[in-house]
């Protein structure tokens, strides 16, 4: 059941409420931009606000951050998610061969990453390994598609978990030719590397992610909370 709209428009609210702790942010460029107040606990939490504001930069006297090139729409879940611990875009159940979801989760991943925030990084892993577990009406399990798969290696650095993540996945789908021209070639030589040293084993992917789950992942995240 979706979220009652009045509920999301509470939780925006909250976001954007105003008082003398609160940091400005403004995401996006015009005329898309948006603003947002943020608490300074938001701060704390990211090693990335923090330089900004403790830099030398104009914005620190006027306690601005500016992400000209992030959507606001994935800032907006972002701090939804640190405010009420839930994400109101993943309410709806996924059931199409294409799950939103995987490019949702997937974006507020890498937004963490470039923050540094360490423990969203880890929330957000567990929770796309969840919907991945998600069963489609077929039986089968959700495969992330080509086109995130090359979003998400776009956006990351090599040997990311999300990386591994993607690779232990696609490793249990079957490979078409259409599949390897729409997949980048980043990705294919970790697919290759990963089935090479796992070649000896019957199901190799077992070890990490149908076996370990979201952990092994997570695990993976530098530092801790």
């Amino acid at each position: 059941m979706a979220t009652d709209q009045s509920e999301v428009l509470v939780r925006k609210a909250a976001i954007r409420f105003n008082n003398a702790s609160l940091v400005t942010i403004f995401a996006g460029q015009v005329p898309h931009q948006e603003k947002f107040m943020v608490h300074d606990w938001i701060i704390q939490r990211s090693e990335f606000f923090q330089r900004v504001l403790d830099g030398q930069r104009a914005e620190v006297d006027k306690r601005v951050i500016e992400l000209p090139v992030d959507d606001p729409i994935t800032v907006q879940n972002y701090f939804e998610f640190i405010y009420t611990d839930e994400l109101s875009v993943l309410s709806e159940k996924c059931t199409g061969e294409r799950c939103t979801h995987f490019r949702t989760i997937a974006e507020l991943y890498m937004f963490a990453d470039k923050l540094q925030d360490l423990r969203c990084k880890k929330a957000f892993i567990q929770k796309l390994c969840s919907h991945i577990l998600e069963r489609k009406r077929d039986g089968k399990s959700f495969i992330p598609e080509c086109f995130l798969v090359g979003k998400i290696y776009k956006g990351t650095v090599e040997g990311d978990p999300i990386r591994v993540l993607m690779v232990d996945v696609w490793k249990t789908c079957r490979m078409t030719t259409e599949r390897v021209h729409n997949l980048p070639k980043d990705f294919l030589k970790d697919l290759i590397a990963s089935c090479q040293d796992s070649i000896t084993t019957t199901y190799p992917y077992q070890d990490n992610f149908f076996h370990k789950g979201a952990k092994y992942y997570m695990d993976k995240v530098a530092g801790s909370d």
